[in-house]
């Protein structure tokens, strides 16, 4: 194995943890790079945005440029009818793009995320 593989690797395995670890995922809970962070481990909200900011802050990677908004639903409201609102229009999110620890990677490596 070359030295860029070992590298690549070790941002990965850092990268996993840190998203184990952010979100209390269980440590048996298998991360590839095909996991989608919304779709597959239901982030969403202002949760994402606050996972963005911390892998941003981690990584070094500028955000200024990712639109959230295509990959993320907006956070549940607390009043009762919204919030059925909110349930019955996630259920139409299916169309947000999905962002996965590969794009997280890439991310890392460019030094940006899009």
């Amino acid at each position: 194995m070359s030295k860029s593989n070992d590298s690549d690797n070790d941002v990965y395995q850092t990268l996993t943890a840190f998203l184990t670890d952010w979100l209390s995922i269980r440590k048996t809970t298998k991360l590839t790079p095909s996991t989608r962070i919304f779709h597959d481990l239901g982030v969403d909200g202002d949760d994402a945005v606050e996972l963005l900011e911390a892998y941003s802050e981690k990584f070094q990677v500028n955000l200024d440029k990712f639109s959230i908004n295509q990959y993320f639903g907006e956070e549940a409201p607390l009043n009762p009818l919204d919030l059925v609102t909110y349930l019955l229009r996630g259920k139409l999110q299916a169309d947000k793009k999905p962002l996965t620890i590969k794009d997280l990677l890439d991310g890392i490596e460019k030094g940006h995320l899009k």
